[in-house]
């Protein structure tokens, strides 16, 4: 008697946020409209607003509630129980609503198809990039959790002030909540880093299966988080040295200008995702390199900022003030050249004069302007100190580097944080 050999299979865990990036209906829809949101809007009963979803890709949406082959209801999951959900007769019904309505039908103005992007965090960087992409005729969305600003941006627009007396000004659409919005092709993620993971977890509406994820955050580990929520292969990592400030929602400053670097996530996949994004953001005005080296810049940044960062907070020093000859500036030196030594250690080929220099020089030329760790000193908000000093400490425990000034940042700003919640 034959015993059969047993066999192996391998098994994906599926979660609610693979469903979220794996729409089978909306993938299956030739111009990739949002079925499953419009289908939720008419089960709430917000039959206007549903028909507004199923025409935003679509100019002929009424033509194609009659004749479409509903390609939507061949892939519906819904088929594999009992029947697929009937999309287009519930489009068509949409449709005669609105005709019934006598709703004036305000046709949105037909444009060339571009990339359809999401910045997720309405904050300076966030702001920034939305509105400077919005005015150069990118479809954007901005998402935020903060109620007043995505008002703010619903009733104004975002203006960004770029430099002394210029300022571009967009209407973008906002939104607290983007589980209707469907997949864009682009979404840049500037949430600072204590709020990464709670981010990552609602991404799954808003990435679809060719969808980039970007990270331009500050610090080391943003991506990791990431990565845990979105196919690694989607992640494009980078730097950038453009500087932005809120002067009210809205309202962004955004005066200081510099390049980003871009580059996979993943060490030696392919740079199409990182070409995609940069051309966007040349197209907004953005000075965009793609680098195969993108780690070495996210450490020579990390070092910049593990230098002062949490100094500014701790003294409430301007920029400048930072590097005036003295005991302050000779600080910064010695966090700097702790970090360099991890950088070394990691196999990143960055030299301690060259950021030395490089630190001192943009400092030295950035006035009174607030580093963002002071930003969250003065608005008792949680900072960014895990993901940039933590980060160095981390690496340092992996490479037994001593680090013992990079320590004490983190411990102190801790402690800061602390003392706040006590005053609260």
């Amino acid at each position: 008697m034959a015993i059969e050999q047993p066999q192996e299979f391998l098994v994906q865990p599926v979660d609610a946020s693979w469903l979220q990036c794996n729409i089978e209906c909306q993938e299956a829809c030739p111009v990739g409209t949002n079925c499953r949101g419009y289908l939720n809007l008419a089960a709430e009963g917000r039959f206007e607003e549903g028909y507004i979803l199923s025409r935003d890709p679509n100019p002929v949406a009424a033509m194609c509630s009659y004749v479409c082959s509903a390609p939507c209801e061949r892939a519906c999951r819904r088929g594999d129980i009992d029947r697929p959900l009937a999309i287009r007769a519930m489009k068509r019904f949409l449709v005669e609503w609105h005709e019934a309505s006598g709703i004036p039908d305000v046709m949105p103005p037909i444009t060339p198809r571009a990339e359809r992007v999401a910045v997720v965090g309405a904050g300076a960087m966030g702001g920034a990039w939305a509105g400077r992409l919005a005015a150069a005729g990118v479809d954007v969305v901005v998402i935020d959790v903060s109620g007043e600003t995505v008002e703010a941006i619903r009733s104004g627009g975002l203006t960004v002030a770029t430099a002394a007396e210029s300022e571009v000004r967009a209407s973008v659409a906002a939104t607290t909540d983007a589980r209707d919005l469907g997949p864009r092709d682009v979404v840049f993620i500037f949430v600072k880093g204590p709020h990464t993971r709670s981010a990552a977890e609602r991404l799954g509406a808003i990435v679809g299966s060719g969808s980039v994820v970007v990270s331009l955050q500050n610090g080391w580990g943003n991506a990791d988080v990431i990565a845990e929520h979105v196919a690694a292969e989607r992640i494009v990592v980078g730097v950038t040295y453009e500087g932005a400030t809120i002067v009210e929602p809205g309202r962004i400053n955004n005066p200081g200008h510099g390049p980003t670097f871009l580059g996979p996530y993943l060490e030696g996949a392919s740079l199409t995702g990182s070409e995609t994004v940069a051309e966007l953001m040349r197209q907004g005005g953005f000075e965009c390199h793609v680098s195969e080296q993108v780690r070495t810049d996210i450490w020579r940044k990390l070092i910049h900022n593990a230098s002062c960062l949490a100094v500014a907070a701790l003294t409430d020093l301007r920029t400048s003030e930072l590097v005036e000859p003295g005991d302050v500036a000779d600080l910064l030196d010695a966090l700097a050249a702790e970090a360099v030594s991890v950088a070394q250690a990691a196999g990143y080929p960055i030299e301690l004069a060259e950021r030395l220099d490089r630190i001192h020089a943009v400092l030295g030329s950035s006035g009174m302007g607030i580093a963002s760790m002071l930003a969250d000193a003065h608005a008792h908000r949680r900072t960014e100190i895990d993901t940039i000093n933590g980060a160095v400490v981390r690496a340092a425990a992996e490479f037994d580097v001593p680090v013992p000034l990079n320590e004490a940042m983190v411990s102190l700003i801790h402690g800061l944080e602390r003392a706040w919640q006590r005053a609260e």
